[in-house]
Formats: structure tokens, C-alpha cells, sequence
């Protein structure tokens, strides 16, 4: 006897709604927080919505009970309408990318705090650049690889948060070019050629796809390329491009992610 199979319960947030409750949000800051951000717990405290919760519901892509979604828009004097919302038709997929390359974590204890912080700045905040910054054997690598794990592991439901996750390395000092280069390539599913050669005209090939899919990037090992002695913090030279590269990504409007690691 064939038993029936389980429906699938839950919806979604749709763009329209997701901008209708962050602009919400935002004004609610403005008016009772100095314009400072609210934390997950605040989130959570005016909502009566635990912090899981409403990661899901940020996250746009893993189903929450709609009378939860009800809630939290109420929290912020919204009503929730039918194109706020959707039943998505796809089951949460494993994102693509290479993340072959991020050290693998098999004891992780304690930065249960920054863990939490980092996802909020994530999957609630959408932070476009992340920059993790601390003296060498601190764990920041180490922390970071624990994060993309939450992203990139099929048996989390948090894992179609990114379409595309991706680790690389500049400890052995990659020109920027090269890099670039290489985003493009696995972004593109291997179909973009004939790629420019300048760093401007790849930034800007990059940010195509930074803005079309979500994506999460990790460059690990920044002091590789920074000048050392008086002038310190500076780029090597040759290695100028990166600085580019960052500021873009900061200040751009786009759904992808970039932490760095120094």
C-alpha cells in the first residue's frame, strides 16, 4: 500500500514583502533606537518570534508557518497581504560554487556569540562586507569555515541562503586579475569568455552576477598582499586592484556577501 505523501507546509517571504518589513524595520529604528540596529534579540523580543525563526523568515528561502510571518509584521504595524508572501515551489537546494578550499573544522568550541553575530549580519542585515580582523592563532579562519559550514551543509535548511559559496586564499599573492578571474568563471557555470583584461572592466563583470544571484565570498589572508613597515596597511604594488575590489563590493547595491579575513 502506498502511504500518502507529506505536503510540504509554509511560505516565504516575496521580495515586495521582505522590502515592505526591512523598510518597516528601519523607520522603527530610526524612531526608538537612534537610528542604531536592532539586534536579533530586540528582533525577537518586540516580534515574540525566537531568533531561529526569524532567520528562517529573513532568509527567503526556507518555509516558516505564515501566522508567524502575521506576527512579525504586526510587531511592526504591517498587515501581511497575499503578494507579501508564496509558497515556494523548489525544496531548498545545496548552493554551488567551490568552497573546497576552507579549512575543514571537525572541533569547534565556544564564538557561539560571534557566530550569532555574523549570521545576523547575514541572513537579517544582508551585510554586503563583512571584515574579520585579529592577530594570527586567534581562530578567525577557523570561525569563518564553521560559518560557511551552516551554508553549504545539505542537511541544514539553512543552506540555500547563497547560490553560490566560494573560499579563496590570497596567501600566495594571486594578482587580482587571476582572481577575478576566477569568480567570473565559476559564477558564469564556465560560460563567460573572452573575459577583459583590465581590473575595472572585470569588477564590473563581476558585480553583474554579484547582483543577479546571491553569493557568498570569503578571501582569506589579506595581509599577504598589504604593504609591511611605514606603510603599513597599504596594498603591495601590483596588488592595488583588491582595494578596488573591496570598496565596490561595500558600496555597490547587490544580494551577494564578501567577508574578509586579516
Amino acid at each position: 500500500m502506498d502511504l500518502p505523501r507529506k505536503r510540504k507546509r509554509g511560505t516565504i517571504l516575496t521580495h515586495q514583502g521582505l522590502n515592505k518589513l526591512e523598510n518597516a524595520i528601519k523607520i522603527k529604528e530610526y524612531a526608538e533606537n537612534n537610528g542604531k540596529r536592532f539586534t536579533l534579540d530586540n528582533l525577537s523580543n518586540q516580534t515574540e518570534l525566537d531568533s531561529h525563526t526569524l532567520c528562517k523568515i529573513f532568509n527567503c528561502n526556507v518555509r516558516v508557518d505564515k501566522k508567524s510571518l502575521v506576527k512579525c509584521f504586526k510587531a511592526f504595524n504591517l498587515v501581511l497581504e497575499a503578494d507579501d508572501y508564496q509558497s515556494p515551489l523548489q525544496p531548498p537546494i545545496q548552493p554551488d560554487g567551490d568552497y573546497s578550499l576552507a579549512p575543514h573544522v571537525s572541533v569547534f568550541y565556544g564564538r557561539t556569540a560571534e557566530l550569532a553575530t555574523l549570521n545576523q549580519w547575514i541572513q537579517v542585515n544582508r551585510c554586503q562586507l563583512i571584515m574579520v580582523l585579529g592577530m594570527g592563532g586567534m581562530g578567525k579562519t577557523s570561525l569563518i569555515a564553521k560559518l560557511m559550514a551552516g551554508f553549504t551543509n545539505s542537511t541544514d535548511s539553512s543552506s540555500s541562503e547563497f547560490q553560490y559559496v566560494i573560499w579563496r586564499s590570497l596567501h600566495h599573492t594571486p594578482t587580482v586579475e587571476e582572481t577575478l578571474t576566477d569568480l567570473i568563471h565559476i559564477l558564469s557555470d564556465q560560460k563567460a569568455i573572452n573575459l577583459p583584461k583590465s581590473p575595472d572592466q572585470l569588477i564590473s563583470k563581476l558585480m553583474q552576477y554579484l547582483h543577479q544571484t546571491r553569493c557568498l565570498l570569503v578571501l582569506d589572508n589579506l595581509e599577504s598582499i598589504l604593504q609591511w613597515g611605514e606603510r603599513g596597511g597599504s596594498y603591495r604594488e601590483g596588488f592595488e586592484g583588491y582595494g578596488q575590489l573591496i570598496r565596490t563590493i561595500g558600496e555597490s547595491t547587490h544580494q551577494s556577501c564578501l567577508i574578509i579575513i586579516s
